[in-house]
């Protein structure tokens, strides 16, 4: 029979050659496989049977020789003229597995994954591709970058968070990378990944002060009901030693999200009277202390405060002031009476030449019932008219 094969050969009888190599291919595996070869070129090249050829190939493949390189590729070329896609995306995705150098694979897998996913719309297949070209290449930017856009539309958040992270370490330029993170941690949020996302936005705020990344970091915290993790980021920042109006905003910072997300006024004022320490003569930051004490019923932390303030004001007419203001605020927000008299009483004391200081404490001395205080402010009163008067 091999003898009439290669007579049949020699002599270009094409059509009675391919049924003795189909006798031929029914012996030991070697002779098949070659003669099925044979059968699958005589088809393709001499019997304008081109249709019939992969058949021949494939039952090689199935029978004989799965991961016969010269057969797959013979077949991906039969594929291609006959313009069965298909088929030559699925011999070419198994060929190229089967290849040599990386080189080689990645020179299949790029053809091949935009085969898939722009002609055959096959985005699984696809994605198959390209993560195969990941795990040969981890340090090419381009898988990644195809790639992410095919996660986005199906939805495989966990993939997609991989091909992110990477990229952004790829990144030549920090602006891209950090844009890249960015979108990580927005994906992470949406995904419920909570420490993830947290993860991804915390370095770049405490490193880079990244107003962006921030501002998710926030809303990371709200929806993820981590305002107390916030806040103590914010006063940790706010204690690294460094420029006194990046440690007040940052206090500010903190006080804003002790009121606001974790609605404890108490540690909000605080946080607020550490901002005004670093600016203390700012009156909107003690207009703001005053309404947490409010808020907190810590009249007397607030006292402790407006107290150290006047002691270290160099000026009368500014510790007048703070004693005076202090006063109005625990007799209007406060209710305390009692202790509103005593800083009027102080004020006065400072300044004995006062009327309006007189006038004021000695309302509070009736109003607080405070009769032995009163006379006392009487008298201190005439001896001040008469050092003036001498």
């Amino acid at each position: 029979l091999a003898k009439l094969v290669e007579l049949l050969r020699r002599t270009e009888r094409h059509a009675e050659l391919t049924v003795r190599l189909d006798a031929l291919s029914n012996l030991t595996p070697q002779p098949a496989r070659d003669s099925r070869l044979a059968r699958a070129k005589l088809f393709a090249d001499k019997l304008s049977r081109l249709d019939s050829a992969p058949t021949e190939l494939a039952r090689i493949l199935g029978d004989i020789a799965p991961n016969d390189l010269e057969v797959l590729t013979l077949l991906a070329d039969y594929a291609q003229r006959s313009n069965d896609l298909p088929l030559y995306a699925k011999t070419e995705e198994q060929r190229m597995e089967l290849l040599d150098t990386v080189d080689a694979r990645i020179e299949v897998a790029e053809p091949l994954a935009k085969l898939l996913e722009e002609r055959l719309k096959d985005e699984a297949g696809a994605l198959r591709v390209l993560e195969f070209w990941m795990r040969q290449a981890p340090s090419a930017p381009q898988p990644y970058l195809r790639a992410v856009p095919l996660y986005e539309r199906t939805g495989k958040d966990a993939a997609l968070l991989s091909a992110l992270d990477a990229l952004a370490t790829l990144a030549m330029a920090e602006d891209e990378a950090a844009e890249l993170l960015l979108r990580a941690a927005r994906v992470a949020m949406k995904s419920g990944d909570y420490e993830g996302a947290w993860n991804r936005l915390v370095p770049r705020v405490v490193e880079s002060d990244d107003a962006q990344f921030e501002a998710v970091l926030k809303e990371l915290a709200q929806a993820a009901g981590r305002g107390n993790a916030l806040a103590e980021l914010y006063v940790g920042l706010a204690q690294r030693p460094g420029d006194v109006a990046y440690e007040k905003r940052r206090w500010l910072d903190a006080a804003q999200v002790y009121e606001g997300m974790v609605q404890a006024p108490d540690k909000a004022l605080e946080a607020m009277l550490r901002a005004l320490a670093k600016d203390a003569g700012n009156v909107t930051l003690l207009d703001e202390a005053d309404r947490l004490a409010e808020l907190a019923k810590a009249w007397p932390r607030l006292t402790q405060v407006y107290d150290a303030l006047a002691r270290r004001e160099p000026l009368l007419e500014g510790r007048i002031r703070i004693l005076m203001r202090l006063s109005e605020r625990l007799e209007q927000r406060g209710h305390d009476l009692p202790a509103a008299f005593e800083r009027a009483a102080l004020a006065f004391q400072l300044d004995a030449t006062r009327e309006e200081t007189y006038l004021e404490a000695k309302r509070l001395a009736r109003a607080a019932d405070k009769l032995e205080e009163l006379l006392a402010l009487h008298e201190r009163r005439s001896v001040g008219a008469n050092d003036v008067g001498g």
